[in-house]
């Protein structure tokens, strides 16, 4: 390689070098000048708090009403289920079965599949709610 290139190339890395090393004495900078703010701020509010215990400044008292804080008495208290119970007979279920497979049947030869998913899943779901009972919850009425 010519001597003249050689120097090209050096004096691009001595250039990219030189921006690097800018930016990392930048982000210096920049968290020194982050620890100071915030060294100060801890300085000024410790000042504060020492002229606030020496009854050097006064504080003003707030426009804002203050809540009364109101414990929680109960005023009604009952037990009830979360859903309403199913009475599952499997005479019934069967009944329903049959006829929700032939209406699936009547939907299958119109193509339609995504009615047929929909009674399926009501399907499923009636199965579920008529075998599992309900679970017991307790309501409160609190003043």
């Amino acid at each position: 390689m010519p001597k003249s290139v050689k120097k090209k190339i050096t004096n691009e890395f001595n250039d990219i070098l030189d921006i690097l090393s800018g930016e990392m004495q930048l982000r210096e900078k920049e968290e020194k000048i982050k620890k100071l703010k915030e060294e100060a701020i801890s300085k000024q509010k410790a000042i504060k708090r020492v002229q606030v215990a020496s009854r050097d400044i006064v504080l003003e008292d707030s426009d804002v009403p203050t809540k009364k804080v109101v414990q929680n008495i109960k005023l009604f208290e009952w037990e009830a289920p979360d859903r309403y119970e199913i009475s599952f007979e499997s005479k019934g279920f069967w009944v329903i079965l049959s006829l929700s497979l032939l209406f699936i049947l009547f939907l299958a030869i119109l193509q339609q599949y995504y009615l047929m998913a929909a009674i399926i899943s009501l399907l499923f779901f009636v199965y579920v709610a008529g075998t599992n009972k309900p679970m017991k919850i307790k309501h409160k009425i609190t003043a």
